[in-house]
């Protein structure tokens, strides 16, 4: 079987299994292709014959059902008659697919470049128009595949990574380039398990510090004397979405249990964002307003289980085909009264949030 008859079994499989389905919910920024990495290699045919390729390639799909889509407005709420259609009010539902490839050099080292889109099949879910498709920013970088303390079974590896404005988003929030970095260490002492812990951040670029759009397409406008980045009535309006984020910094805590061809993956993240500093103080800012950096923080939980088909990969010629299934959700990381710490795995405070979801993918690489 030639490298093209392997790349189209990829997809071949893929839409085999079109009903379970892996599933992206976060914005480009979080864009994870889901291609499983989680392979047993104790077998030393299928790692040599992993080492002696230079390039690899790897493409999953997957689906998420959001919470909201089992909620509906409550009858003789001050919702009801105001929410049309209020049994689907609140329906969240999409297909997302990813493809990335990656190249091997000087043995612990990588590029790669990934991509990847969300389609909505729920009226609600996306951005501008009903049931939209949604391409992401295209992703690029370089791994370092770590060195290894033996004595203590720990490894240590690093990377970049690129982000270039190919969504719609970005190119609304005049995204010039998105830059990052981060440090992995994770340790491997028991046979099958693995904890790890990644600490990044990242920067990023902005023809302007504000989104903004066509001044034709939008007559509700505002301008600050001192803000060259707001027009009104020019071509260029900006939008009333708040500033761009600037800086990020991610904390990621992942535990993975491999037993057999089985695999359960627990993971916590924790991001926080600054925006660009802004020093306005006149009759637009709100009365309890601070001048200088916003800041937001995220929380994301995600609980996996998947299971993979060696056998039948290696008689296809791929390195890896497995199944998944799984929650995810993504939350403030207090309650809106910031009182209470809320549960990062799944959202217990209220479904019309949807802030958690229901997961099935599949994934491939060769």
């Amino acid at each position: 079987m030639n490298a093209l008859t392997r790349i189209l079994a990829i997809f071949a499989a893929l839409m085999m299994v079109a009903p379970s389905v892996w599933a992206q919910d976060a914005p480009p920024a979080d864009t994870d292709g889901e291609v499983s990495d989680e392979i047993e290699e104790d077998d030393e045919i299928e790692e040599s014959y992993r080492e002696s390729k230079e390039w690899s390639v790897s493409a999953g799909l997957s689906t998420s059902i959001y919470q909201g889509t089992f909620a509906a407005v409550e009858p003789n709420s001050e919702f009801e008659g105001v929410v049309e259609d209020a049994d689907n009010a609140y329906d969240r539902w999409n297909i997302a697919w990813g493809v990335d490839g990656s190249y091997t050099f000087l043995d612990d080292y990588s590029a790669y470049v990934s991509f990847a889109g969300v389609q909505w099949l729920t009226a609600a879910g996306g951005s501008n128009e009903s049931a939209e498709h949604r391409f992401q920013d295209i992703g690029a970088g370089l791994q370092w595949s770590g060195y290894t303390i033996d004595p203590a079974d720990l490894t240590v590896s690093a990377n970049v990574s690129f982000g270039f404005p190919t969504s719609n988003i970005s190119r609304f929030a005049n995204l010039i380039l998105d830059t990052g970095a981060g440090a992995s260490l994770a340790w491997r002492g028991i046979d099958g398990l693995t904890l790890s812990y990644s600490l990044s951040g990242g920067k990023s670029f902005h023809s302007s510090k504000y989104p903004t759009i066509d001044g034709d397409e939008f007559d509700d406008s505002f301008a600050r004397d001192n803000d060259a980045a707001l027009l009104s009535g020019g071509d260029i309006v900006a939008v009333d979405s708040g500033l761009n984020y600037e800086w990020n910094v991610n904390n990621s805590f992942a535990a993975a249990l491999s037993l057999w061809d089985f695999s359960l993956s627990i993971s916590y993240v924790l991001s926080d964002f600054w925006t660009y500093s802004i020093e306005n103080d006149d009759e637009f800012t709100a009365e309890n307003a601070s001048a200088g950096r916003g800041h937001a923080q995220v929380q994301r939980g995600s609980v996996t289980l998947a299971y993979s088909f060696s056998d039948f990969a290696k008689s296809i010629g791929l390195s890896s085909f497995s199944v998944n299934a799984g929650l995810r959700t993504a939350s403030n990381p207090l309650s809106d009264d910031q009182q209470t710490v809320n549960f990062p795995f799944w959202n217990f405070n209220g479904a019309a949030r949807n802030s958690s979801a229901i997961r099935f993918g599949v994934s491939a690489a060769y």
